[in-house]
């Protein structure tokens, strides 16, 4: 067999390899779209897109000392997060659950349908007027975790998006395990956010003031200000109720290294 010949051969397969892989997408994408029909699941991932070009706004982050989750502010929460499907303990992951339930369960659920990825921004609910953007953005390995900042960067378009569509602002503690990874961050925030003129605040939690403040008792009452840190203790989460039955995922004491 000559050269030539080597070549076509070698093209060949990496035809039906790709053909190959295609037809095990489309049977995967099949079986996943039944079981979303079967459950009467409805994905709240936002969709895919592309940073307009030729952006620029005269905004900068602003900076805030207080609880995230206690913005009096309408807008959008975010909270990094793996493709595990488990939720954490600590940090935001705790004071998220303090306030309410939904975050969890449907992260939680969202891995359940195969509907968790990285580089994704699910958008789910929280309380009226302010939501959680759950960014699919880092990666755990067995004995080591990466803030993935190329997966960062997607989920913060797909969510830059949806903000200004809404005219919405953005609420987040601030994230990374290292000054390298915040530094990455700001930059993707002024990228996707900023120069779309959407306000996104930052927030530094101080424990010393946590005292001084109270939580959400439910979705009607007064909302706290940036610099009122919640002090409220409800029982320990639950787990995620499926649509059909319970979950069956046994949850990890992950420690939080990302957020307030």
């Amino acid at each position: 067999m000559n050269e030539e010949e080597l070549k076509e051969n070698e093209n060949l397969l990496e035809k039906e390899y790709k053909a190959a892989q295609e037809l095990r997408k489309a049977k995967r994408d099949t079986k996943k779209k039944e079981k979303w029909d079967e459950m009467g699941y409805v994905s709240t991932a936002l969709p895919t897109c592309t940073l307009p070009s030729n952006l620029s706004s005269s905004l900068d982050l602003e900076y805030v000392v207080g609880d995230v989750t206690s913005t009096d502010k309408t807008g959008v929460i975010i909270h990094c997060t793996d493709s595990s499907g488990d939720w954490g303990t600590g940090g935001l992951f705790t004071a998220l659950t303090r306030q309410s339930q939904n975050p969890r369960n449907r992260y939680e659920l969202a891995k359940d349908m195969d509907d968790l990825r990285l580089g994704q921004c699910h958008v789910v609910d929280y309380f009226p007027g302010l939501s959680v953007a759950l960014l699919v953005c880092i990666r755990r390995g067995s004995s080591s975790i990466k803030f993935d900042l190329k997966c960062l960067g997607e989920a913060l378009t797909s969510l830059g998006s949806y903000v200004e569509q809404n005219n919405l602002s953005v609420h987040m503690p601030r994230v990374g395990v290292s000054v390298e990874d915040w530094y990455g961050a700001e930059r993707l925030l002024r990228k996707c956010l900023l120069s779309q003129d959407i306000p996104t605040l930052v927030y530094y939690f101080s424990k010393r003031s946590s005292n001084n403040s109270s939580s959400r008792q439910n979705a009607s009452s007064p909302k706290a200000g940036p610099s009122r840190l919640s002090n409220h203790r409800s029982s320990s989460p639950q787990p995620a109720k499926k649509l059909k039955k319970s979950l069956s995922n046994s949850y990890s004491n992950k420690n939080c290294l990302f957020g307030s």
